[in-house]
């Protein structure tokens, strides 16, 4: 099995698992802090979407992201980045303005369209490695990061290869927040897995 034949089985799978975070909880649960230092869910699902539709579009085919103007307008959502290093009043101002709906419509669209164009990606194109004009664009043109941490991650990025990029946003980072959003259900009296 290739690597994308592996991932278009796992990211159905992941996105499935993501939808069912939210089943059972308000919207001030989804938007709200169940510890002072946590990022809430509503911060998790869209910093999730983020991922996959910036390394996706960006860094494994050189496309387009999902996330547009129109989009941005739907979500009403302002940031075009990830949110990596984002303040904890960001994160609450993010929560509390996003559109839920709009987002949930988000995360499907990015899905459809990463099964779409992962389908398509050579073995020999997942084995480049990222340049620094490939960085260029994501990080600054495109805007996939901001903050503090940009040159870091920049520096730690360059070489890595596309596959990298492909299996590690939108499948091993994300589980690892699934895992953070099951801690928070579980706080909120809704454990997981759902």
């Amino acid at each position: 099995m290739e690597a994308t034949e592996m991932f278009l089985v796992r990211h159905p799978r992941m996105h499935a698992r993501i939808d069912r975070l939210t089943e059972g909880l308000a919207d001030e649960q989804i938007r709200g802090h169940v510890h002072p230092d946590a990022n809430p869910l509503a911060w998790l699902l869209w910093h999730m979407t983020r991922s996959e539709d910036a390394a996706v579009n960006l860094l494994v085919t050189e496309g387009r992201q999902v996330l547009d103007a129109a989009w941005a307008r739907r979500l009403n959502v302002g940031r075009r980045d990830i949110g990596e290093g984002m303040t904890m009043a960001e994160v609450d101002q993010l929560c509390a303005a996003i559109d839920l709906s709009a987002l949930a419509a988000y995360r499907a669209a990015v899905a459809k369209r990463t099964a779409s164009v992962v389908g398509a990606v050579t073995p020999a194109a997942l084995d480049r490695a990222l340049s620094p004009q490939d960085l260029r664009r994501a990080v600054v043109d495109e805007g996939m990061l901001a903050g503090p941490f940009v040159s870091q991650l920049v520096e730690e990025w360059a070489g890595m290869t596309r596959g990298y990029c492909l299996v590690y946003l939108p499948l091993t980072h994300n589980y690892e927040h699934v895992g953070q959003a099951d801690l928070l259900r579980g706080l909120l009296g809704r454990p997981g897995p759902v």
